[in-house]
């Protein structure tokens, strides 16, 4: 759902000149892919989509490829990590580890987030590159950095228990806040438990007690089952007037979403 949000978006900037008309999806297929065969790069790269998402045209894994690497190699970020997912996923093309992790590197060296973080992952798994800990980390935190909720959650962890860097219980709870600070449900739990266990914080059970009640509002399964224990735990250590008050909190804050 996503990617078609992005690509009718993309199209929409590339061809905006040519709304003045009224044409269906054929024809505004069409004036796009005459410009990407005059050259354009960012209508080669919107050609791929359209291969790729059928937007005017049949579907076409390998026109896709075609036109993404055309852009690609010509350093475009967004062609760049389209190519990456084709390999990495095996989409309509042979599945190419190696290859995923080239154009996830040209990608992630451009700033894509998404790239960093798969890159990442490419790292940790030893996915079509030797297993190396120090570049998933590096990778993981460049995503972090600019915001990606799951490598903020991952780099957390990392800190937290120790996995592929040293045990850092402030930069535990650093990357945990932001996370949890984007709804985060994971992220949200362990922030409870770093102030229940005063873990990178100054223990405080009324925090604790207000992060797994909103674990509770946004977590299901296992985790919104221990959230919910936890939380009976930490009310223990509560008065009702504390209680009363992280509760108020807690709605404030679903409140203002």
């Amino acid at each position: 759902m996503k990617i078609k949000i992005m690509l009718s978006l993309i199209l929409f900037i590339i061809i905006m000149p040519l709304l003045s008309e009224e044409l269906d999806d054929q024809e505004l297929f069409k004036r796009v892919e005459k410009l990407a065969l005059s050259g354009d790069i960012e209508a080669q790269y919107n050609i791929g989509r359209c291969y790729e998402e059928g937007f005017g045209i049949e579907k076409n894994g390998a026109k896709a490829m075609s036109w993404y690497n055309t852009a690609a190699q010509q350093g475009h970020m967004e062609a760049q990590f389209s190519l990456a997912c084709l390999y990495d996923f095996g989409e309509n093309v042979l599945h190419n580890n190696v290859q995923a992790v080239k154009w996830y590197t040209m990608a992630a060296d451009q700033g894509k987030m998404e790239a960093q973080y798969n890159l990442a992952m490419c790292y940790e798994d030893g996915n079509g590159v030797d297993q190396d800990d120090e570049a998933a980390l590096k990778w993981y935190t460049r995503a972090a950095e600019q915001g990606d909720a799951d490598a903020q959650f991952i780099v957390g962890d990392c800190y937290d228990f120790g996995e592929l860097v040293a045990r850092d219980a402030a930069e535990a709870f650093k990357w945990y806040k932001l996370a949890a600070d984007q709804e985060y449900p994971d992220a949200l739990y362990s922030l409870a438990r770093c102030y229940e266990d005063g873990n990178g914080v100054e223990q405080d059970f009324q925090e604790a007690y207000k992060y797994y009640l909103l674990t509770c509002n946004f977590a299901s399964g296992g985790l919104y089952e221990s959230a919910e224990a936890n939380l009976s735990l930490a009310a223990e250590q509560l008065t009702a007037s504390q209680i009363e008050a992280a509760t108020d909190e807690v709605n404030r804050l679903l409140g203002n979403r």
